[in-house]
């Protein structure tokens, strides 16, 4: 992109290819529909790039380095412009204290985020075992900036430039800095991925009712996901059979933890129920994936072994999608894509690994920084990123034609501790020092999982978490194998009758109240085979105790029938008693004859 000041003439002309498109500073940008003009995509007012794009140089979108230290960028307004893409952990962290580093009238907010509402995903696996959970987890944008002018839309970038960036549905923002943090990818129910707040609300639910179904519930994984999760089910469903396998030596294993926290998680799993099975693999038939519903099925391991489950849970596998960077730089995507992790490149300072970028940032899981992908770790990254664009920021107020070039201080990461709930009143936390038990976990994060925190940073009254009213320990297949379909039904109408509670302005169109009627269905076909389910095992109860009585009473019958026997019974009698044995299945083969 080209941009010129207010007023002034146009310097260098217009190459082939662009065409002047008003915006609100004037900003001249390559046609669309003309490929080649892409290629050439440089946001520098200044001679020698304009030379070097003239030369072809710049069709690789590739400036050298000396270049970037002696031009000088022209300032299109004087507002700077700041968008952030993800409005989770980091990007919230960065926008709000970026608000309050820099004055209002200079600079501007956007925050870019798929999601209408905002999804505290580490509320998401106690939700599974509590409902009353799910619509707590769940936080709106309204109430995140103190200032009207910055804002946060609901969108998807597909596409990064250096000046810009498009949206799905074909939109163009322009910025003077740019922060990704669009997080990670994980497989549900683990993590809701979905755009529709009422949606996910609705899938949350629907996988709440799964567990309490379940009899027996496989987990894959012994990462924090997994042994969070399979403690969270084994503490509200205590006679459930919860299977947790594990492909690594010892439970939590990362450069991060101690053996000592291993071996800490793998006693509390095992006090509470929980089957552990370590190096081990679970092998998924690609022509058979994990449907996420009640599904009796059998899994083989890498040992051998034959597991049987009615929910399976995959609490592994994190992606992430930055397919939105491969317009960044096309020819050298490579560096700034990490090809192993997926991840994006950064320097200390937080800004991508590009020597020509050095107003773009990257912060949270999507970034390739070491260590274990933490929340409290993603806070610290979106507060650095925060500092180190209002030092750009005031730069650009000042008028200088440096300002990409200021310099940053270098990311430090807090000490490595990691901290998992096992249920609300157990858990675990490693610290560089020691390995702390049940009471300062509990205290730290499992009775509230830091939602009160979140809530105030949200400018929100937190509602406390409620208390669960419904033994649930009661509430499994076993103490429901009385229940009639007049009660399946009434539960299906309450979870429809929860689904359409939400206020109807937040459904933004029609597909997602299909989408929400399609979930409601699903889930009355999941029960429905749950009932079906239920009534056949209470019917396979019923012809086993009725064989073993008829057991009892064919050993009860032998002597009788071998003092009969003895005492010379003509042919006729005996003829008779060996109708009877065979009728009640015995075997009359040892009558011998006189």
């Amino acid at each position: 992109i080209q941009s010129r000041n207010r007023g002034e003439p146009l310097s260098p002309p217009l190459s082939a290819g662009h065409t002047k498109t008003t915006f609100q500073d004037d900003l001249v940008i390559p046609d669309p529909l003309n490929i080649d003009s892409h290629v050439g995509y440089v946001p520098y007012q200044d001679k020698s790039l304009a030379n070097a794009h003239n030369n072809g140089y710049a069709r690789s979108g590739i400036a050298t380095h000396s270049d970037l230290h002696n031009m000088n960028l022209a300032r299109t307004s004087k507002i700077f412009h700041v968008i952030i893409v993800g409005g989770a952990f980091a990007g919230i962290r960065a926008a709000q204290e970026l608000e309050q580093l820099v004055p209002p009238h200079m600079i501007t907010i956007t925050v870019i985020e798929k999601r209408d509402q905002y999804f505290y995903n580490l509320g998401a696996l106690r939700a599974m075992v509590k409902p009353e959970l799910i619509d707590i987890v769940w936080l709106p944008y309204n109430n995140i900036f103190k200032y009207p002018h910055n804002r946060v839309i609901k969108g998807e970038v597909t596409a990064v430039y250096p000046n810009a960036v498009i949206l799905k549905d074909g939109r163009k923002m322009d910025f003077d800095s740019l922060l990704v943090s669009i997080g990670s990818v994980y497989p549900q129910p683990c993590k809701v991925d979905t755009a529709s707040h009422v949606q996910g609300k609705a899938e949350m639910r629907m996988y709440a009712d799964i567990v309490r179904e379940a009899e027996s519930i496989l987990i894959i994984g012994g990462g924090p996901t997994g042994v969070g999760l399979a403690a969270e089910i084994a503490t509200e469903y205590q006679n459930k059979t919860v299977i947790l396998v594990h492909a690594g030596s010892r439970l939590l294993q990362s450069e991060c933890t101690s053996e000592a926290m291993s071996r800490k998680a793998l006693k509390k799993l095992k006090a509470l129920g929980v089957k552990v099975f370590l190096n081990e693999r679970v092998i998924i038939p690609d022509d058979e994936p994990l449907t996420y519903r009640i599904e009796c099925r059998w899994l083989k391991t890498s040992k051998g072994r034959m597991l049987f489950s009615n929910f399976q849970v995959l609490c592994n596998g994190i992606t992430f999608n930055t397919s939105m960077m491969n317009t960044l730089d096309p020819l050298f995507t490579h560096k700034i894509i990490d090809s192993n992790s997926g991840q994006i490149r950064v320097l200390p300072t937080m800004q991508i690994d590009h020597p020509e970028l050095p107003w773009i940032f990257s912060a949270g899981d999507v970034c390739n920084t070491a260590g274990e992908k933490q929340a409290y770790r993603a806070d610290s990254q979106g507060g650095h990123v925060a500092r180190c664009i209002a030092r750009m920021a005031q730069a650009w107020a000042h008028g200088n034609p440096q300002w990409f070039n200021v310099h940053l201080k270098e990311w430090h990461d807090p000490a490595q501790f990691m901290s998992v709930a096992m249920g609300p009143s157990a858990g675990i936390t490693d610290t560089p020092w020691i390995v702390l038990g049940d009471l300062p976990t509990r205290i730290m994060k499992s009775r509230e999982l830091f939602l009160q925190r979140r809530y105030r940073e949200f400018n929100l009254e937190f509602p406390g978490v409620p208390k669960h009213k419904v033994n649930s320990s009661n509430s499994s297949m076993n103490g429901n194998k009385g229940r009639s379909k007049n009660n399946a039904s009434s539960s299906n109408s309450s979870v429809l009758t929860r689904t359409g509670r939400d206020d109807d302005r937040f459904i933004r169109s029609a597909e997602d109240i299909r989408q929400a009627q399609a979930l409601v269905q699903a889930h009355e076909q999941a029960q429905a085979r749950a009932l079906h389910h239920e009534q056949a095992k209470k019917r396979t109860h019923v012809q086993i105790h009725q064989h073993q009585q008829h057991q009892q009473q064919l050993l009860a019958s032998q002597p009788s029938i071998s003092s009969a026997l003895s005492q010379g019974a003509s042919s006729t009698s005996r003829h008779n008693i060996e109708q009877r044995i065979r009728a009640r299945g015995g075997v009359a083969t040892n009558i011998e004859n006189p």
